[in-house]
């Protein structure tokens, strides 16, 4: 029984591990590939390439770095280093491609994925909480029906 239960958790672990790899994949390409090839595209108009990489770093990547952990803590917990490790992960895409301003922006990142992680949080136990009124309820249906057939 125990070898089962070690089992489980290691395949729980793996399954993270992916999602991990899978996660800080998605981060480069939108860190490092996206910023590339937006460079290289809209050099000569540089209102354009100011633009997009504004979308980028007001938009995209907190919105990127919120539902990465909102998913993440959803399904296997608080991991309070995912958060910091998206965020960091960012610092250097700041320096190659957008230059040491910013740099603060990495910060900003990890606060909107611990905002994603208490999020997820407060919905997985707001979701708990649903369920055991449902449950009590039922129960309860389950009692007064089983009450009268005994009275009868």
């Amino acid at each position: 029984m125990a070898k089962i239960l070690v089992n489980e958790q290691e395949l729980k672990e793996k399954k993270f591990y992916k999602q991990l790899y899978i996660l800080l994949g998605i981060g480069c390409v939108l860190y490092f590939f996206f910023p590339f090839v937006f460079n290289i595209s809209y050099r000569s108009n540089l209102k354009a390439w100011e633009g997009l990489m504004r979308m980028l770093l007001i938009g995209v990547y907190p919105f990127y770095t919120f539902m990465a952990c909102f998913i993440n803590t959803r399904y296997y917990g608080f991991r309070w280093y995912i958060p910091v490790m998206l965020g960091g992960y960012f610092i250097p895409a700041a320096i190659m491609m957008f230059g040491y301003t910013a740099i603060p922006y990495a910060f900003v990142y990890m606060v909107f994925g611990f905002f994603g992680s208490l999020g997820a949080i407060m919905l997985l136990k707001r979701i708990k909480k649903m369920k055991e009124k449902l449950l009590k309820k039922e129960k309860l249906k389950n009692e007064k029906g089983t009450k009268r057939r005994r009275r009868i």
